[in-house]
């Protein structure tokens, strides 16, 4: 019977996050023109990627928790994503996010680092993967 209340509180959490995420994903970005013209200048990579830079603020995660806005730590951080570069690139990459919300939210930065390692990696075919920018190619191993 404790299992059971177990699960149900699992599964009742898991519904309020994910309504939580998505109605927060709900925001339109401001300025799109101007961060699709940083996000080519921002960058350390030798090509830039032929696909417009996009994003969605902090994908998956609320953009502001507690009263504290992440979203632009969030874009910065998708603009790295888009553009790809080496492994190397990518954990710099995310331990500079992690550092970042993390001196605003302690320890929310390393719960989400956590996720982007896992969820961010090049071979997820997800639309906020690292070097989004790029075409998907599932064999190609360019991170």
């Amino acid at each position: 019977m404790k299992t059971k209340g177990i699960i149900a509180g699992v599964i009742v959490g898991l519904v309020v996050i994910t309504t939580a995420v998505v109605v927060d994903q709900g925001f339109e970005v401001g300025g799109m023109e101007e961060l699709v013209e940083r996000a080519g200048e921002g960058v350390d990579v030798a090509v830039l990627p032929p696909h417009e830079f996009t994003t969605d603020g902090c994908s998956l995660f609320p953009n502001s928790f507690l009263g504290v806005d992440i979203t632009d730590i969030c874009i910065n951080h998708d603009m790295q994503y888009w553009a790809g570069g080496s492994s190397e690139a990518r954990k710099l990459s995310d331990l500079e996010l992690k550092k970042e919300v993390n001196e605003l939210l302690f320890p929310l930065g390393s719960f989400m680092y956590l996720g982007i390692r896992v969820f961010g990696h090049p071979l997820i075919p997800a639309p906020w993967r690292w070097g989004y920018g790029f075409d998907y190619k599932v064999f190609e191993r360019n991170y």
